[in-house]
């Protein structure tokens, strides 16, 4: 997976004949850049993240759609506000047969346990390999991503874990495995997001040790919001970033499918909400974690900057720099 990204003010996708036109924006940390066109076939990515201001055309939706290249769109604060891609799997069948199976509450029960088991396992497993430093698989990214990138070869994974944050992740371990133990003998919703809302309090705290002291990181959460999506450290910033790209990938995979992501099994299903997105990242969330993690030792001060009401601003180097680790990541 490849990713296009496009920023700053005056960007924008059109056709031109039988060719996309893909022009960048500028920006106070970019200038103006020439811009790509290439026909809709030989496109080298399969998605475009859009941030900033410009102007798409709807021809260049329906042929991107067509390609199955799916338009990202964030917000400033890096958080998903639309996306665009082709919808498949019109099979009547496959819908009908998800809602009987989201009212039949012995396969809801089996299906919100499975979730939250899936996304404990990951996070046991991610802290297991950082008390284990087990993360040359990053190293083999990183050689394949500098082979493809050699104006990049400084890009360099090079996170180590300190031994006494080991041990408190050890303990954590031990904890996160006693209530993952619990979730067998429980039966209602509640019963299970609490589990899962138990190990959360165990998991971040101990995961925003892993992270440099300059860069601030201390919770998920806006210290002075206390909600995830207004970002005051740039840590919590990629994390946003990360998942606003993660929940647009699932989210085209399940209409693909033809599923009716308005609905899902865990979440609260909303108007404004893909509830089944939200239910389905949930055991990949641990990916935006790692990747996370793993690019921290090359950010720099000139990598991010804050806004006047403490927002935290990501430089189009860093944002692209993420997105292709993110991307051999996915």
């Amino acid at each position: 997976m490849k990713s296009l990204f496009l920023s700053g003010y005056g960007l924008s996708i059109k056709v031109k004949d039988t060719r996309m036109v893909f022009s960048q924006g500028s920006s106070a940390f970019t200038p103006k850049q020439e811009p790509l066109e290439v026909p809709v076939s030989k496109c080298s990515f399969d998605k475009v993240i859009i941030q900033g201001k410009g102007f798409v055309s709807t021809e260049a939706l329906e042929r991107l759609a067509e390609s199955n290249i799916n338009v990202i769109m964030l917000d400033k604060r890096g958080k998903l506000y639309s996306y665009f891609h082709q919808i498949g799997g019109h099979e009547p069948l496959v819908r009908q047969k998800q809602y009987h199976s989201f009212a039949d509450e012995t396969k809801l029960e089996h299906l919100r346990k499975w979730i939250v088991k899936e996304k404990i396992h990951s996070q046991i497993s991610l802290f297991k390999e950082f008390v284990a430093e087990q993360i040359q698989v990053y190293n083999s990214y990183n050689k394949a991503y500098q082979t493809v990138n050699n104006q990049h070869s400084s890009f360099n994974y090079s996170s180590k874990v300190k031994p006494e944050i080991k041990e408190k992740i050890s303990k954590s371990i031990v904890n996160m495995e006693k209530h993952l133990s619990l979730l067998d003998s429980v039966h209602t919703l509640r019963e299970i997001i609490k589990i899962e809302s138990d190990v959360a309090k165990l998991y971040y705290p101990v995961f925003s040790k892993l992270f440099r002291l300059e860069l601030e990181f201390s919770t998920r959460n806006n210290q002075r919001t206390f909600r995830p999506s207004n970002a005051s450290d740039v840590i919590n910033c990629l994390l946003n970033y990360g998942f606003s790209i993660l929940y647009a990938e699932v989210a085209k995979q399940l209409n693909g499918l033809g599923l009716d992501c308005f609905v899902g099994f865990y979440h609260k299903n909303h108007d404004s909400h893909l509830a089944l997105v939200y239910d389905m990242i949930e055991p990949f969330r641990h990916l935006i974690d790692r990747s996370v993690f793993e690019i921290q030792d090359s950010i720099k001060n000139q990598d991010y900057a804050y806004s006047r009401h403490g927002i935290v601003v990501l430089s189009d180097d860093l944002k692209k720099r993420y997105i292709e680790l993110l991307s051999s990541v996915f």
